[in-house]
């Protein structure tokens, strides 16, 4: 595309070639998890890092594959070098945050899912991994709040009033429960 052009364009010609092999293995790898052919999307994202190691959603990708695999510590890395790459990119921080409460490291989680809807206040699956993070650890007045703040943001939310009236109701407040059950079914 012409964006694509106007990009490559503005890099030294040294730069290029490399440039445009990370990102040929970018799309590779990412067409090839879109198939379910792991093994080699795992393959090409390592080869897109070695070609050009600053791609920050090639880290991201690559490190939600290898927790996906069960390798949290090196997901957690490539989340890492996501976030030092593009430190404002709140889905970055989301999935780190999605390794961590893989890891049970559920304070670091939640900062990071704060600093996520702190970046975009709009970022609905980051508000809802953050009310979900806050029930399974209890803080249902938290949650409440992290869930009505989703629903305020987008009504036609099915799963967040469904989670808003579950946590209501263990709250005993029978009568607001009730109301974001019937929103749920809507």
């Amino acid at each position: 595309s012409s964006g694509a052009v106007a990009l490559t364009a503005s890099l030294p010609a040294a730069i290029l070639p490399q440039r445009i092999r990370g990102i040929d293995y970018y799309n590779r790898a990412v067409s090839y998890e879109n198939r379910g052919d792991d093994r080699a999307a795992i393959l090409n994202y390592r080869k897109s890092i070695r070609a050009n190691a600053d791609i920050a959603q090639t880290h991201s990708n690559f490190g939600l594959l290898l927790a996906k695999q069960g390798d949290l510590e090196s997901a957690l890395a490539e989340c890492d070098a996501a976030i030092r790459l593009e430190p404002a990119r709140d889905v970055f921080y989301n999935n780190r945050a999605t390794v961590l409460i893989r890891m049970k490291q559920f304070d670091r989680a939640e900062a990071d899912l704060k600093k996520a809807v702190e970046l975009n206040s709009q970022f609905l699956s980051a508000w809802f991994n953050l009310g979900m993070l806050q029930a399974q650890r209890s803080e249902f007045d938290s949650a409440i709040d992290t869930f009505n703040q989703i629903v305020k943001r987008q009504a036609d939310y099915p799963d967040a009033h469904f989670r808003l009236g579950q946590l209501l109701r263990l709250r005993h407040r029978d009568r607001e429960a009730a109301e974001a059950l019937r929103e749920a079914l809507k």
